[in-house]
Order: C-alpha cells, then sequence, then structure tokens
C-alpha cells in the first residue's frame, strides 16, 4: 500500500503505437500512467529504450520508489536487450521493493515459470483497450475478465516474505516427497524409503520454504558436498531443487539457490566448485535437456548452452537388454579383462586418481575408494594390454559394476536405478587410459570390449540389462551395441 509522499515508479519501453491516429499520445503507455496517477498522484513514468537498455538513472528512479511497475511488450526480440533481461536488471535494483511485472505480449507456460516474479500481469498487447482491462487491477487490485494474472491478486500490496528452515524428517517427509515427484518426471521418480534414507543422510543439507500462512512445503533444496578428485577440491552438488507449480514465479527459487549457492560449509570446509545436478549419491547429472528451466539457471550467471565441461555439455544416461546387444565374435585385441584382485588395488587406485581429474569425473576417486574397500571389490573390472600377472602392470581400463539393491557402496549411490527393475545391473565411472602413446588400442576400441565384459560379468549374476550413467560422448557408439538412451542432461558447473 502507498501512502503519503511514496513514489510509484511506472517503467515502460519505447515502443511505436499500435494505433497510428494523430488523436493518439506518442507514448501508447501515457494514458496508463495517467490513469494510475488518479489513485497515486505522485506517480513517475520513466521510459527506457531498446539501445540503451536500464540506465544509472533508471536505477536511481527505482532507489526513490515505494513500488515499481516494470512494463515488456516482447519476451522474445531479437537484436539490442532483451525485456526479460532488462527486468532481471530491474528486479535485482528493486531488491525488496514490491516489483509489478506487466507483459503486454503473449506469455506461455514456460515463459511464466521462467520469470521470476511475485506478481505477473498479462494482457495481450498494449492497445488503448489491453491498458485500459489492467488499469483497475493495478489501480484497485481487481482485474476485469479480460486481463489475467499470475501472483498476488493485488500487486501493490507487496511480495510475501519468504525464508528458509532446517528439513525436519518427521515433519516434512510427506510433503517434500509429494513435492518431488509432481515436479519430475515419472523414470527420476524415487520410492518413499528410498527418498527418506537419501535425505535423513547426515551430511546432506535440506532446506524447505514453507508458506507463512498455510504452513505448506513450497519449495525444497537439497545439497551435499563431496571431495572432486583425490586432493581435492571440494565440489557442492545443488542435487534437489524444486518449487510447488503454482508458487513457481515468487522468488522461492531465487532464495533456496542463493542460498545454497552462498552457505558456508560446516568447520570451514572450503568448496572449490558448485554444479547443479548430483555427483553421488546420483539423482540428476545435471539439468535434463527437456527441462524448461534452463533458461533460468541462464539468466542467474551459469553457463548453460556451449558444449564444453561445465558450461552445458550434454552427457547421457543409457540402458541396455542383453537381449539387444548385437552378436559379435570380437577379437579380444590383446585386451584382458577381470575382477579386481587385491593385488590391483594400488594400481586402481593411481588410474581412477589420474583419469578422473584428467576428465573432470568429480567424486570418483571417492567413490573406488568405498567399493575397493569393501567385500565388493570385485565388482570393480580391470582392463589389461597383454594378459599380466596381477599387480604386474597398469590397467589400461577400469570400470565398477553392481547389482541393484544389493549393499555395494555404489549401489546406495544409484538410487533411480531402481525404477528399471531389479534385474538391471549398473556400470558406472568407467576409466580407459587414452593419452598413453605407448598403448596399441584406440579408445573405442577398448570401450567396446570392456562393455562386452562388463555385460557377461553382469549377466553370469542374473541380470538381463545394464545401466551406464553420465556418457560424456560417443552416442552414436552407444546406439551401434543396442542401448537406448534414458536420460539427457546439461553439464553444469562453476567455480567458485
Amino acid at each position: 500500500m502507498l501512502f503519503g509522499d511514496d513514489i510509484l515508479l511506472l517503467l515502460t519501453p519505447a515502443v511505436v503505437p499500435l494505433d497510428h491516429s494523430s488523436s493518439e499520445p506518442s507514448d501508447p503507455f501515457e494514458p496508463l500512467g495517467v490513469a494510475i496517477s488518479r489513485r497515486y498522484p505522485l506517480v513517475r513514468h520513466v521510459p527506457y529504450t531498446k539501445r540503451h537498455g536500464i540506465t544509472g538513472a533508471h536505477v536511481a528512479f527505482i532507489k526513490r520508489a515505494k513500488v515499481v511497475i516494470f512494463v515488456i511488450t516482447d519476451l522474445h526480440e531479437g537484436g539490442g536487450t532483451n525485456q526479460s533481461y532488462l527486468a532481471e536488471i530491474v528486479r535485482e535494483a528493486c531488491e525488496e521493493r514490491p516489483l509489478v511485472l506487466v507483459a503486454c505480449c503473449e506469455v506461455r507456460g514456460s515463459d511464466a515459470d521462467a520469470l521470476d516474479f511475485p506478481t505477473l500481469v498479462q494482457v495481450p498487447g498494449f492497445s488503448p483497450q489491453d491498458l485500459r482491462a489492467i488499469t483497475p487491477l493495478l489501480v484497485h487490485g481487481r482485474s476485469s475478465p479480460s486481463s489475467p494474472t499470475h501472483g498476488n491478486s493485488d500487486p501493490l500490496q507487496g511480495r510475501i516474505s519468504w525464508t528458509t528452515e532446517e528439513y525436519v524428517p518427521g515433519r516434512d517427509a510427506a510433503e517434500a516427497y509429494m513435492l518431488w515427484q509432481s515436479s519430475v518426471s515419472e523414470q527420476f521418480y524415487l520410492k518413499r524409503s528410498t527418498w527418506a534414507a537419501l535425505l535423513g543422510r547426515q551430511e546432506h543439507r535440506c532446506r524447505v520454504v514453507r508458506h507463512p500462512r498455510t504452513g505448506e512445503v513450497v519449495g525444497l533444496c537439497m545439497t551435499y558436498t563431496n571431495y572432486a578428485f583425490k586432493d581435492g577440491p571440494l565440489v557442492k552438488s545443488i542435487a534437489i531443487l524444486v518449487v510447488r507449480e503454482n508458487y513457481r514465479g515468487w522468488g522461492i527459487g531465487q532464495l533456496l539457490c542463493d542460498e545454497a549457492v552462498n552457505r558456508q560449509e560446516p568447520h570451514g570446509s572450503r568448496v572449490d566448485r558448485i554444479q547443479v545436478g548430483s555427483t553421488f549419491p546420483r539423482l540428476l547429472y545435471g539439468i535434463p535437456t527437456n527441462n524448461r528451466y534452463t533458461d533460468w539457471f541462464k539468466r542467474r550467471g551459469w553457463q548453460v548452452d556451449e558444449n564444453e565441461p561445465g558450461r552445458g555439455r550434454l552427457v547421457s544416461d543409457w540402458v541396455l537388454r542383453f537381449s539387444d546387444m548385437p552378436t559379435s565374435n570380437l577379437a579380444s585385441a590383446g585386451l584382458v579383462f577381470r575382477p579386481c584382485d587385491i593385488r590391483d588395488v594400488e594400481k586402481v587406485r593411481g588410474m581412477v586418481a589420474k583419469e578422473s581429474e584428467r576428465k573432470l569425473g568429480f567424486g570418483w576417486y571417492e567413490l573406488y575408494s568405498k567399493v575397493l574397500e569393501s567385500m565388493y571389490m570385485e565388482d570393480v573390472l580391470v582392463g589389461f594390454e597383454g594378459s599380466p600377472q596381477a599387480g604386474e602392470a597398469d590397467p589400461v581400463a577400469i570400470a565398477i559394476t553392481y547389482i541393484p539393491n544389493s549393499d555395494s557402496p555404489i549401489a546406495t549411490e544409484m538410487p533411480l536405478t531402481e525404477n528399471l527393475g531389479s534385474d538391471i545391473g549398473g556400470v558406472s565411472c568407467i576409466c580407459i587410459k587414452d593419452d598413453d602413446p605407448l598403448m596399441v588400442n584406440r579408445r573405442d576400441t577398448v570401450m567396446v570390449r570392456l562393455l562386452h565384459s562388463c555385460s557377461k560379468l553382469l549377466s553370469e549374476k542374473g541380470m538381463v540389462g545394464m545401466f551406464i550413467d553420465g556418457v560424456k560422448q560417443g552416442n552414436t557408439g552407444f546406439e551401434s551395441l543396442g542401448f537406448r538412451k534414458w536420460a539427457e542432461y546439461r553439464e553444469v558447473w562453476r567455480d567458485v
């Protein structure tokens, strides 16, 4: 609510009027400013241009205003500065001031979700009729049937003050679980028991946002840290970030994300890298490519559309039924694969230490160490050129295999595999030494034979197929072996 000498700032784009008759003002938004001023006399109507965008002068006006109304006319315009980007600048400048976004254009569902504003008022265009339709809403807090809105019913009453709090399992588990299930596609569903165990891990930090009036959980974020490589650095995973559908665009996701990025870790642990997605336990590797919120992260400074590590590189999960694998009598190419022997352990550690850092396999060394130190050491498959005795030669390929629902350290780190069935085994953290000039075989030659050996090992354990996570290249090669793509992500991380 505005009182006394409170200023309302109306920021509108400099556009050509739709009605070119001489009786209309040259600025199509002037009547809107006049109509608002009849209720709130201290209105400052300030245009902005496509060429210059939001300048220091605009920011100065924003700092003096109590409430800001920002008008856009095109969310997808080409050339110049995009108006949705300018809206983000205004939002940042507003800080805690109530901000109303008026979209005089089509706002599709994905656009409305991606625009992170507490209040969005939308009309088809900026004709005099359109602007007259939204004037009652902006002035009196009530709309005509032709003026749809998103968010608060009274735009000038300001935003709800959202805060985060610790996730309490006994209180929040059921609501948080339903929030996850309603926010992701079916392939990423989790059993309730798996969900409870995942969020209940002591090292996982979970925060929720509750509606201040109803108490319902409307947002959830889970983070955890791992050692990226053998000797650090620490990488923080934003493994879960979900907001209830009818509360998206209210700033809740921004609040949770900012807190996750900026929060200090316990005991002064220094995080050097933050990723959108997860290492281990592995939920979503990154941002699913069919996810409409990729642009949401992009507007917040994350690089999401470049084919480079951490900047949007495509990464895939694959699944194979052994019956779909082409029959092949591959020559060995001088390669021998066998389960890891106790005498191979240090060689395996040395290889994964080097290759995980070279190939940016976050968390691989830590996971290999857990498996090698367990009774499941033989689930690590090791490949050599030639037929050396155990412990005598350096491996050229290694991979961790696992059976779902077992007590293997890796099986508990791959919760989504339960959706594939109890007879689909898994392969993870594939390392192939492909930078050694003394190697006889090329990477593709080694990979094909490694996958055949993994399928044979898992088949002998009663599996009818296998799942491979986090593949960063080689789509064509996997398809030729009978694999089908199960999920695809954009790999997104940045250094702190």
